[in-house]
């Protein structure tokens, strides 16, 4: 007879499943950020291509990096040491829906290529950090995360994570 997972089980779970999604994110945003690249390499404009990575941003990456504000980074806030972790993670929050917003007014063809690498750039470096120093020391806290990550999950409407989990 099989015995039940214990707290650690679950929890190691939950931090698999938002680490696999968040790889899932990391390797979409790479991918329009090559495409856009590429066309651009080929002397084609960038337009199309760079509405897809604004559009990739507005309906995926920023809902779902607003949902961690509101549940993850929520319950963050309870654990006194990581507090200005939040903060950093919402500042940084911000800024990509601030370098999102500055891609799809971009014009010139340096201003395409540079906004959408700075995008990806801080993508990346906020996945790592979060993936690497957040999610471990909420979990240290002894934070419940699958009942975040099942809050998140209602929040997104649950389509949006579960397709890519």
């Amino acid at each position: 007879m099989p015995s039940s997972p214990t707290f650690n089980d679950v929890q190691r779970a939950a931090l698999t499943a938002i680490r696999d999604h968040h790889a899932e994110l990391t390797r979409a945003m790479a991918d329009h950020v090559m495409t856009l690249c590429r066309w651009l390499d080929r002397l084609q404009t960038p337009v199309g291509r760079q509405m897809a990575l604004v559009d990739f941003c507005d309906e995926v990456v920023l809902p779902h990096a607003l949902a961690e504000e509101k549940i993850l980074y929520a319950a963050g806030e309870q654990v006194p040491e990581i507090r200005l972790l939040v903060a950093v993670m919402r500042a940084e929050y911000l800024a990509l829906r601030s370098l999102t917003d500055e891609l799809k007014a971009a014009r010139l063809t340096a201003g395409v290529v540079g906004g959408a690498s700075a995008l990806y750039a801080l993508f990346c470096a906020h996945v790592e950090k979060e993936n690497e120093v957040f999610l471990p020391a909420l979990a240290d806290a002894g934070v419940d995360l699958p009942a975040l990550l099942s809050e998140i999950h209602d929040l997104l409407g649950g389509a949006e994570m579960e397709e890519r989990a």
